[in-house]
C-alpha cells in the first residue's frame, strides 16, 4: 500500500502540486476571477521596496491590494515601458487609463474577504517552491536575494540578467530545485501541500 492509499488527501495535494508546477509555465492566474500573470523576481523587488502589505504578512490594505492586482495586469509593464513617440504613448496611456477604470469598478463589486482568500490561494501557488532560508550567522547574506538568484541562474544557464528578472517567479523556483537535484540526486526535497498532509498525518499517528 502506498502513502497515497494511506493518508487522506495525500494524494489530491500531490496532483495539485503538478497542476501548480504546470501552470507556472502557462503563466495564467485568476484573483476573484480577475485575469493576472505570475509575480516576477522584478515585481517582488519593486513591492517589498514599496513596503506592500501583500508580501508584508500583515493584512492588507485595500490601497494595496489594489495596486497589486494593476501591477499584475498582463499588460502592466508594456504601458510602463511603452515607446517614447508622442502618439504611440498618448495611446498607451489611454488603454492604460481604460484598463484601470474597468479594474477599479471589478473590485469595487467584490468582498474584501473573498479577494483576501483568492489572493493568499495565488501567492500559495507563486511561492510553492520557494528554497528554504538557512539562518545563522556563517550564512548572512552578503547581496540582494534578487542578486543571488540571478547570478545563481546567469552562472549554470548563462541567462542575461532582465531574463531572470522578467521570467515567472513559480519558474525560478522550480529551475533553482531542478538545479540542486541535478548536482545532487540526494538532496532533500519539499513540497509544501502534501508535505503539510503527510506531516499532519504522521502527528496524529504519533498522539495514538
Amino acid at each position: 500500500m502506498t502513502l497515497e492509499d494511506q493518508i487522506p488527501g495525500y494524494r489530491e495535494a500531490l496532483a495539485k502540486e503538478a497542476e501548480l508546477r504546470d501552470s507556472a509555465l502557462l503563466d495564467a492566474y485568476l484573483i476573484c476571477g480577475i485575469p493576472v500573470r505570475a509575480l516576477t523576481l522584478r515585481d517582488v523587488l519593486v513591492l517589498l521596496a514599496s513596503k506592500s502589505t501583500v508580501l508584508s504578512g500583515e493584512e492588507p490594505t485595500n490601497a494595496d491590494i489594489a495596486a497589486f492586482l494593476w501591477m499584475l495586469q498582463p499588460n502592466f509593464w508594456r504601458w510602463k515601458n511603452a515607446g517614447e513617440l508622442p502618439i504611440v504613448g498618448s495611446l498607451i496611456a489611454w488603454c492604460e487609463r481604460r484598463a484601470r477604470r474597468k479594474l477599479t469598478r471589478r473590485l469595487r463589486a467584490l468582498v474584501r474577504g473573498e479577494v483576501i482568500a483568492s489572493l493568499n490561494d495565488y501567492l500559495d501557488a507563486i511561492f510553492l517552491d520557494m528554497p528554504a532560508s538557512t539562518g545563522g550567522a556563517r550564512n548572512a547574506p552578503v547581496s540582494s536575494f534578487g542578486v543571488s538568484i540571478t547570478n545563481y541562474l546567469a552562472e549554470t544557464y548563462g541567462w542575461s540578467r532582465d531574463s531572470i528578472l522578467q521570467m515567472p517567479l513559480p519558474e525560478v523556483y522550480q529551475h533553482i530545485k531542478q538545479i540542486e537535484l541535478n548536482r545532487n540526486p540526494r538532496a532533500p526535497r519539499f513540497n509544501r501541500l502534501s508535505d503539510r498532509i503527510k506531516g499532519d498525518w504522521l502527528r496524529s499517528l504519533n498522539k495514538n
